[in-house]
């Protein structure tokens, strides 16, 4: 799986370099005039003045994703990579529906539906719901992260990605299940766990 880190302050983003995950996901508000505003850095909850500041501090070498929570925010994000024709970034939401506005108005947005809150048992519903927004991703509740559920979203040409604390046995846990993609709070731990708990070519 590929190691996921959700940027929620400061400290984080300086050291967004140090142990760099593979996709990096920041959250992203507009103003009324729909200019993109990256949230969660300073005691304003704002950091520098949109995407492409973002877009700099990557340099090319981490995949940007890209929370978004309403409308105004999913229109400035798909606008944002329409006029800068960029095709290898993200838009996360737990809303589906804002998932699909944003990739309907730049379909090569990658859509991932945050189903981490979900309370329900039926992952036909998190299945559809991740299609009929344009999204191929989802993020697993908790509860449910094991290898049925897993396989059953995967072999529905759904990737699955999880969260996981900070522990050892967190990473184990969502390695074991399948999952592609690991939301990890400490990247050296998960990255540890690839060689200390797994022989060369495992296949998890």
């Amino acid at each position: 799986p590929v190691i996921i880190s959700e940027i929620t302050d400061e400290e984080q983003y300086n050291k967004l370099t140090e142990n760099a995950p593979a996709v990096a996901i920041f959250t992203l508000a507009a103003n009324e005039t729909g200019t993109q505003i990256v949230l969660g850095f300073d005691s304003n909850g704002i950091i520098g003045t949109g995407i492409g500041d973002v877009l700099e501090k990557l340099d090319g070498k981490i995949i940007p994703a890209f929370r978004v929570a309403s409308e105004a925010a999913a229109d400035a994000l798909a606008a944002y990579a329409k006029e800068n024709d960029l095709r290898d970034m993200y838009v996360v939401s737990d809303d589906a529906a804002l998932v699909a506005r944003a990739w309907r108005a730049w379909n090569y947005l990658r859509g991932v539906v945050d189903f981490s809150s979900y309370s329900g048992s039926d992952f036909e519903n998190i299945r559809s719901s991740a299609m009929s927004s344009g999204a191929r991703v989802v993020i697993l509740p908790t509860y449910s992260m094991n290898k049925e559920n897993v396989a059953y979203l995967q072999d529905r040409y759904i990737v699955a990605w999880a969260n996981v604390g900070s522990t050892a046995a967190d990473n184990v846990k969502a390695i074991n299940c399948g999952v592609l993609g690991v939301i990890t709070e400490d990247r050296a731990v998960t990255e540890e766990c690839f060689t200390k708990y797994y022989v060369k070519n495992t296949l998890t």
